[in-house]
């Protein structure tokens, strides 16, 4: 996985298999194109701090009970919502929604999901 930062990153907000987002943050600046579908980001956010804000739903929270070994298994030493996403693709096993990043296009997450013990929406 290469090393980007918040401030320069292209990636979709994916519901399945289909693009919910795409959005793109270079130098700071940030344009998210909506599609169909329900999704945390919209074309009104301007800053990184916005979709920060959105992309926490997608990950583990802070406050967890056990987010020191949480962190630690993600090969993390502080709470940081950008790498926490980047490391799981912001993969829940409550729904079907995740992050495809624009350096990783072929990632596919029905085998993570079914490691997990997730449900999946189709064959692999």
């Amino acid at each position: 996985m290469k090393s980007i930062s918040i401030y320069n990153v292209v990636f979709d907000y994916m519901n399945k298999d289909d693009v919910i987002a795409h959005v793109e943050i270079k130098d700071g600046a940030v344009k998210i194109k909506r599609y169909e579908g329900l999704c945390p980001l919209h074309e009104s956010m301007t800053t990184v701090e916005e979709v920060l804000h959105a992309l926490r739903d997608m990950i583990v929270p802070e406050t967890r009970a056990n987010i020191k070994e949480v962190l630690h298994s993600l090969g993390l030493e502080e709470y940081d919502v950008f790498k926490i996403v980047r490391k799981t693709r912001g993969i829940l096993y409550n729904n079907f929604s995740w992050i495809r990043f624009s350096d990783e296009m072929d990632f596919d997450p029905i085998p993570f999901r079914k490691r997990m013990g997730m449900n999946i929406w189709r064959a692999n």
